[in-house]
């Protein structure tokens, strides 16, 4: 609304006079001042003080008494602005730890450090090491295929239970916070996640068993029967290494070298194959929890590489097959 005295927007009109009221109870009368009129407000009569919006003065310290007034905190009195007592369940002044729905059942509340929010930890893939850790189920098959085999199959398990309990663990924190009994009651789920681990293993161990037996039985069918024979067997006559007719009989390291490229097909298989993508995540999960950080990557791969090596030197010295529990290798002769 235009100030007394001004005209249409606002603007003063001229010769507007100047309108005074009373103020009941004081005994003193107010001025409407006119629109724009600094001089007017400069020549105050003591009981109007006018503050330039350009003066420095901005910090509470130098403004006068009267300018602004300190605020202090008093403790809650339990009592609203009237004077009534104030609601316990509102969620206004109890900080919700008392809050109901519109039924007026209590809500569930948790702490602060179980706040939704909450973030599961992160382990960073490991190409590198999980490459050289596939090397020795490779090289372990050229030696003892059947119980590498069985190694491979139990390793696959505990790494597929330990992305289960890590995925159910920490969606759960997720989803419903931190809770005590968290790792009690995964703990006691453990073999439920085992027998889900050992079932969603099914569809990837399938297709890699049957793509080591297509491939294996193959491959074991033209070198035991000598219809290919990339390298001959060597024999001692008259104390002179001689090679025999070729196409007569394979080498014996040809067998295991059969053995070490079945085992690398299988192994890629049950990596990528079907249903598979829970295994990567547990060696992950695992290898950043058993192996953190560059010094924990250092020892496997030291581990690692002492291990290949006897395998390699096991390999070079021609050491026999090993095909427990069965008597010998298959003959497809």
């Amino acid at each position: 609304r235009p100030a007394l005295g001004a005209g249409p927007g606002g603007a003063e009109a001229p010769g507007a006079p100047i309108v005074r009221t009373p103020v009941l109870g004081s005994g003193h009368e107010t001025e409407v001042l006119a629109a724009g009129d600094p001089e007017r407000l400069e020549s105050g009569d003591g009981r109007t003080v006018a503050y330039d919006s350009a003066s420095e003065t901005d910090t509470l310290d130098e403004l006068p008494p009267t300018a602004a007034w300190r605020t202090h905190a008093y403790a809650d009195s339990g009592r609203d602005a009237y004077g009534a007592e104030r609601d316990p369940f509102d969620d206004d002044h109890d900080g919700g730890a008392n809050a109901r729905d519109d039924h007026g059942a209590p809500l569930d509340r948790v702490s602060a450090d179980e706040a939704p929010g909450y973030v599961r930890p992160e382990h960073r893939k490991r190409r590198l090491l999980v490459l050289a850790l596939a090397a020795l189920p490779i090289l372990g098959a050229g030696l003892y295929p059947v119980l590498t085999a069985a190694i491979v199959a139990s390793v696959l398990v505990v790494m597929r239970t330990v992305a289960i309990t890590f995925e159910s663990l920490h969606g759960g924190r997720e989803a419903r916070g931190v809770r005590r009994a968290d790792v009690l009651r995964h703990g006691l789920a453990l073999p439920w996640y085992v027998v889900r681990a050992m079932a969603g293993l099914i569809p990837s161990a399938v297709v890699a068993a049957s793509t080591g037996v297509l491939v294996l039985g193959a491959l074991w069918w033209v070198l035991q029967s000598n219809h290919w024979v990339p390298v001959p067997v060597r024999e001692r006559a008259d104390s002179v290494a001689q090679v025999v007719v070729a196409g007569t009989r394979n080498a014996g390291w040809v067998f295991v070298a059969a053995l070490c490229f079945t085992a690398a097909v299988v192994v890629f298989v049950l990596w990528f194959g079907p249903a598979s993508r829970v295994t990567r995540d547990g060696a992950r999960i695992t290898l950043g929890t058993l192996a953190p950080g560059g010094r924990g990557a250092l020892g496997v791969a030291a581990v690692v590489l002492v291990v290949g090596a006897v395998l390699v030197l096991w390999l070079v010295l021609e050491k026999q097959v090993v095909w427990w529990p069965f008597a010998g290798p298959p003959d497809l002769s």
